[in-house]
């Protein structure tokens, strides 16, 4: 996997300490659980001649509700599935199952996709080495016709592509999910939805559901090939298609569009901030000032949604889904920089001579937005969970836990005190516990990495207190720790990493970011970071 997948980032940062530590303190298993790792779905393909199994399936009632808790938890990816033409399917199949499963072959293994993901949404079951409603996905599999066949019913196709995709990438089998995603995104290609479609040559019904069904594939696309750390397979410049927004008013479309903005910065992200040979020089500050100014220009763009959208006190999912993504696009675009000072701390206890790293004071304000989305993301979790709103299956909300709660143990370790809400542990370890508890596959795998990172970072402590030049940072090196006080420093950290904005809000701070990127604009070709 590519750099910017967290899963690769953890397995560098793993054996970047291992590297550091005795061999007698690593695991004696594989910590990185590759793909596949948390649970395999397997089937046995049916031929095309052959009549589907249609026993064991929930009565109507049921499996409506399973539909709509679907729509509830996809947000705007929902935009996948064509929704009144799957109510209509539905309508028939409870008249006369067996005659539709045979006309309509591919709406039913839409049908028993929509089942799986409700099922597993939806499950009480406390944890298991089995998803819920993973059957149903078998058995739509097993119904899948082979890719030489599905451009015959072209949209249906993309549809249960995209589905497939993301219930893949959901127990953890992400290389399978990446795949199904990528011939998504190429039949969409292939149908030419990508490209404007005028309204009066194929009717405004026709032309509404393709740009929805384009944009829902193009999010989810983008989404799949970060957590890959795979670059995208189509280019901006190609796409004509027009945004949600632009034609639509409604808070499905607002929400889709600012989705497609975050996920284009994700890409942005991916190629310019993240380096083939993995040194910060000039140009990672100058492509990291411009994703702070797109993520502020994003924030004034989603002032209005959020604001016109909120309830009461407590914000909805499709408000939340936004936030997370957000702070999650600020985490990806500061982890080299991470990597570089754990490679910097770490130092000293190599075979070669090291210096205390010196971080300029525009990067220790990048730094501390970095630690402050982190810190974020978990009470954005936290305060989902508390409204019975957090997705335990779907794979966004782990994805999102784990990469905040990694950055923040790394930098508990390199700048003690510098994390100023001591509860980030107890938030973390709550989310993890909770998504186990309700049948998530990948999030004791999640839970063992995290823990075996803090295992491999208790061994160091700084060799001194860190110490502020000028704004500046002195960070010291690592030691290896027998049990040693960590020393002091949280007089300097109470003043340096004293949040930027206000962690109680919700909304992102659009003047925080541009004096962010400000600071990071003033010398921008002189050094960031280094050695004293």
């Amino acid at each position: 996997m590519g750099p910017t997948s967290t899963w690769s980032f953890f397995r560098r940062v793993i054996t970047l300490i291992e590297q550091c530590s005795p061999p007698s303190a690593h695991s004696p298993s594989e910590p990185f659980n590759t793909d596949g790792t948390a649970f395999r779905l397997t089937w046995v393909p049916r031929a095309a001649n052959e009549i589907p199994d249609i026993s064991d399936l929930p009565p109507p009632d049921y499996a409506l509700y399973l539909f709509h808790t679907v729509k509830f938890h996809f947000g705007p990816l929902f935009q996948i599935v064509d929704e009144p033409v799957f109510l209509f399917r539905l309508k028939q199949f409870e008249s006369n199952s067996l005659e539709l499963v045979q006309t309509h072959r591919l709406w039913f293994v839409e049908y028993l996709l929509v089942l799986a993901f409700g099922e597993a949404l939806t499950s009480k079951k406390g944890p298991s080495p089995t998803p819920a409603g993973s059957g149903f996905a078998a058995r739509a599999m097993a119904l899948m016709p082979d890719f030489a066949q599905l451009h015959d019913e072209g949209l249906l196709s993309i549809e249960i592509l995209a589905l497939a995709a993301l219930y893949f990438h959901s127990i953890d089998m992400r290389v399978s999910a990446f795949q199904y995603i990528g011939q998504a995104l190429r039949l969409c290609i292939v149908e030419g939805i990508h490209r404007e479609i005028v309204e009066h040559t194929l009717g405004d019904e026709v032309a509404h559901r393709c740009k929805s069904l384009w944009w829902a594939v193009y999010v989810l696309d983008r989404r799949l090939s970060a957590l890959m750390g795979a670059p995208t397979s189509i280019r901006d410049e190609d796409v004509t298609t027009s945004l949600p927004s632009q034609t639509d008013n409604g808070p499905t479309a607002a929400a889709l569009t600012m989705s497609i903005k975050l996920s284009r910065l994700l890409v942005t992200i991916a190629t310019t901030v993240y380096s083939v040979d993995e040194k910060l020089d000039s140009s990672f500050v100058k492509n990291t000032k411009a994703v702070i100014e797109g993520l502020a220009e994003l924030t004034r763009e989603g002032d209005d949604m959020m604001l016109s959208h909120k309830q009461n006190t407590h914000p909805s999912r499709m408000i939340s889904a936004i936030n997370l993504m957000y702070h999650h696009c600020i985490l990806q675009a500061t982890r080299p920089l991470v990597m570089c000072l754990l490679k910097g701390f770490l130092g000293s206890t190599g075979s070669e001579p090291h210096q205390e790293t010196w971080v300029s004071a525009p990067i220790v304000a990048l730094l501390r937005t970095s630690i402050s989305s982190a810190l974020m993301t978990l009470k954005v979790l936290c305060a989902s969970e508390k409204q019975n709103m957090l997705d335990s299956f779907l794979p966004f909300d782990l994805e999102y836990a784990f990469s905040s709660a990694s950055l923040l143990c790394i930098m508990q370790t390199i700048v003690p005190g510098s994390i100023m809400d001591p509860t980030w542990r107890g938030m973390a370890g709550l989310l993890f516990d909770i998504m186990i508890r309700q049948g998530s596959v990948a999030a004791g795998l999640r839970k063992s990495e995290l823990c075996y990172l803090e295992q491999l970072l208790a061994m160091f402590r700084p060799s001194g207190p860190v110490r502020e030049m000028d704004g500046a940072l002195v960070c010291p090196l690592a030691v290896l720790s027998v049990n040693d006080s960590i020393p002091e420093s949280l007089d300097i950290c109470e003043g340096i990493w004293d949040p930027g904005f206000d962690l109680e809000s919700l909304n992102p701070d659009s003047d925080h970011l541009l004096d962010l990127a400000l600071q990071l604009g003033i010398n921008a070709d002189s050094e960031m970071i280094g050695n004293m």
